[in-house]
């Protein structure tokens, strides 16, 4: 996180989690302050609906189509797509590479340090 924060960009999370849950796994990780945005279910309806990252695109003035969602799980990929934003997989989690491709991933990545490098690929218009 400390290599996508220094090359710019807003770091935000989009979870399924209560507001309060989430602030209270973020401080006991010190963690509350790697965050512009913090998005969850009981603020906005849930995955796969757009709605969490249409709130963090308004809270941080980003815009869509340079935005990206890293998330394990179809919904994640749904949910981004729903907003018009692009979708990383990671094969980490819940769902396999052949779930998150299917739901509408642009990229797959089954390591953390390949996040950062595929991220700016995306955004250079080079999907894959």
């Amino acid at each position: 996180m400390a290599e996508l924060d220094a090359d710019g960009w807003l770091l935000g999370i989009a979870t399924g989690k209560s507001h309060r849950g989430l602030v209270a796994t973020l401080a006991g990780h010190g963690l509350d302050n790697r965050f512009v945005t913090l998005q969850t279910s009981d603020r906005a309806a849930g995955k796969p609906s757009p709605d969490m990252v249409l709130q963090a695109l308004t809270e941080t003035g980003a815009d869509a189509a340079s935005t990206v969602v890293v998330g394990d799980t179809t919904f994640d990929m749904m949910m981004a797509r729903n907003a018009g934003a692009l979708a990383v997989g990671v094969t980490w989690g819940y769902h396999h590479a052949d779930e998150l491709r299917a739901s509408g991933a642009h990229a797959i990545v089954d390591s953390f340090p390949d996040v950062a490098p595929t991220l700016a690929r995306l955004v250079d218009g080079q999907r894959q």
